[in-house]
């Protein structure tokens, strides 16, 4: 099975890509708004209109959309590496998961559709536009794009992080409710910034029992309302049914793996 380490490899792999797509993707992307200047200024009417789409086309040459995707077939082995230590039985109620589906779904329009639109492409293509209605000079045409250069690896960053380990919590879900498991393995490492419900979970022996997670829960995060400095980070309305995917909340590096006896 797919574990946490084997997780944040293939997330500090899709970021090392990022990195290197983002500066292929800038340096293009300077390229572009310089062949379009009249006059040294930045045009509006037709160049303006047709940005969002231009900047979107240059994204795709970059290899960026290859690289996302890369990382989204990660949840294709998290599913297939997982149905192979539950059993056969297990494959079948994974196909079929409303869980997975959303949640890969739910990735690939943040890293590669609408989510990417939003806070990559169009948050460029504003700056540029502000821009041209503000009679930048050429140099600071060429500094206002070259400070663009932080947008995709910085969004990236942000919500990449919880994607695989949500896909994997969405498929345990599925464990808990199909068989109603009363042990589990609280799995991954501490480190620096390892919030206080994390480190206590560190403190228990694995396997956790069912009802020792559910004490815990109550004690650090009582009718899903994180409590004040030892809930700190934990996710709003997270509860046991919903623990597979919430976790210690958002960024949290460990994962719930239940045991079926």
């Amino acid at each position: 099975m797919v574990d946490a380490i084997q997780l944040k490899l293939f997330n500090d792999k899709f970021i090392e890509n990022v990195d290197k797509n983002s500066k292929d993707f800038n340096q293009k992307l300077i390229e572009y708004v310089l062949s379009n200047l009249e006059d040294k200024k930045l045009p509006k009417g037709a160049f303006l209109a047709n940005l969002e789409n231009e900047i979107q086309k240059i994204l795709n040459k970059s290899g960026y959309i290859q690289s996302a995707n890369d990382f989204l077939g990660n949840a294709q082995t998290i599913k297939t590496e997982m149905a192979k230590t539950y059993g056969a039985n297990v494959k079948s109620l994974f196909d079929k998961s409303e869980r997975f589906k959303f949640f890969s779904e739910y990735a690939e329009n943040q890293i590669t559709k609408d989510g990417l639109k939003n806070a990559v492409i169009k948050k460029i293509a504003d700056k540029i536009r502000v821009a041209s209605f503000s009679d930048y000079d050429i140099d600071s045409i060429k500094a206002l794009v070259r400070g663009t250069s932080d947008v995709l690896p910085r969004y990236v960053n942000q919500v990449s992080v919880d994607t695989l380990s949500q896909i994997h919590g969405a498929l345990q879900s599925e464990i808990q409710i199909k068989y109603k498991p009363k042990k589990g393995r609280w799995i991954g490492s501490e480190i620096e910034t390892t919030r206080p419900f994390c480190k206590h979970m560190k403190t228990l022996s694995n396997p956790i029992s069912y009802e020792t997670l559910q004490l815990t829960l109550d004690k650090y995060c009582p009718d899903g309302k994180p409590k004040p400095l030892i809930g700190s980070g934990m996710i709003e309305g997270t509860n046991i049914e919903n623990f597979t995917i919430n976790r210690g909340g958002y960024n949290c590096g460990h994962l719930w793996v239940w045991i079926i006896d």
